[in-house]
């Protein structure tokens, strides 16, 4: 499965080596190229990315005024970026599971799954479990009933 980007820069040198650069990534593919700030919005309405890079000093819409147009317009949340094994560790995280609870209950090292928490919070841009559980509760991901 390759993950889309569009890549939105007013110079054309720029977003040539950025598609070499992501190229040389084969799950990685550029779908799509903007040279202002109105283009990309345009291509952002068009269809569903995975990842927009995008610059924001652009001619046109530019800077955080277009990064609020396009989160308003596609506003996909980061995990949806998780592996199917990395949301399940994530649920469990989140529910308080320890590392060596999951690991036992999923039938994997805890080696393993400390590897999917590191990449969790790398794919979330997120630095705690503290953060992860507060993203769960903002994002209506975790019932907080009592069973």
């Amino acid at each position: 499965m390759s993950i889309s980007v569009l890549v939105a820069d007013d110079h054309a040198i720029i977003r040539d080596g950025l598609r070499k650069i992501l190229a040389d990534t084969e799950d990685l593919v550029v779908a799509g190229e903007a040279a202002d700030g109105n283009a990309a919005l345009e291509l952002v309405r068009s269809r569903d990315w995975d990842v927009v890079l995008m610059d924001l000093s652009m001619p046109g819409r530019h800077g955080i005024e277009l990064i609020k147009l396009v989160k308003a317009d596609r506003p996909k949340l980061p995990h949806t970026q998780l592996s199917d094994r990395e949301f399940e560790v994530f649920g469990e995280i989140v529910r308080g599971t320890s590392l060596t609870d999951i690991a036992a209950k999923l039938s994997l090292s805890i080696k393993t799954v400390s590897t999917h928490k590191s990449n969790i919070l790398a794919k979330m841009n997120l630095t705690s479990t503290v953060e992860l559980f507060r993203y769960a509760v903002e994002h209506e991901l975790l019932d907080l009933t009592r069973e």
